[in-house]
C-alpha cells in the first residue's frame, strides 16, 4: 500500500507551503488526493504523477 501523506508532508515533499497545497486541491489544479473521514490524504504515487515526466533533455522535453 502506497504511504498517505497529510498536506504539511506533501507540501514539503513538493517544496511550496501547505497553503499553496490547499489553494490547488480548491482550485482543482493540484496533485490527486483521497479523503480519509475528514481527513485529506496525498499518495505519494500521486504526487511524483502530478509533478510530470522526467526528461533527458531540452529537446524532448520541448516535443511534449
Amino acid at each position: 500500500m502506497n504511504r498517505l501523506l497529510c498536506t504539511k508532508e506533501a507540501a514539503r515533499l513538493l517544496k511550496v507551503s501547505h497553503r499553496t497545497l490547499e489553494d490547488w486541491r480548491l482550485k482543482g489544479s493540484g496533485p490527486g488526493f483521497v479523503k480519509w473521514g475528514r481527513a485529506v490524504r496525498y499518495r505519494i504515487s500521486d504526487l511524483e504523477d502530478f509533478v510530470g515526466p522526467i526528461y533527458r533533455n531540452t529537446a524532448e522535453a520541448l516535443h511534449q
